[in-house]
């Protein structure tokens, strides 16, 4: 029960994590400019790099987190890190 609890702690503390982003991606469609598209897009990428070493620090290290919480993170940060290889390759 006390493992429950510390990993249901640890989601708990993700969610204010997550309100922090820098600029959200609905923003983004109200740029008019290109260097208005420019600076929303470099904004939404160094907000979701912060949120993700911010997750990484506390749900992989942790030692106690759900089951199965630290794949469905892994698989999100790989599907992040894709999302960042292909902006770069269009900014290219």
């Amino acid at each position: 029960m006390k493992k429950l609890a510390l990993g249901l702690a640890s989601i708990v503390l993700i969610m204010p994590l997550l309100a922090q982003a820098d600029c959200k991606p609905s923003w983004c469609k109200y740029a008019k400019t290109d260097s208005e598209k420019a600076v929303c897009k470099s904004r939404l990428l160094r907000s979701a790099d912060e949120l993700m070493v911010q997750i990484y620090k506390q749900i992989i290290k942790s030692p106690n987190v759900l089951m199965g919480m630290r794949n469905a993170v892994k698989d999100d940060q790989k599907k992040f890190l894709e999302l960042r290889e292909e902006v770069s390759y269009s900014e290219q």
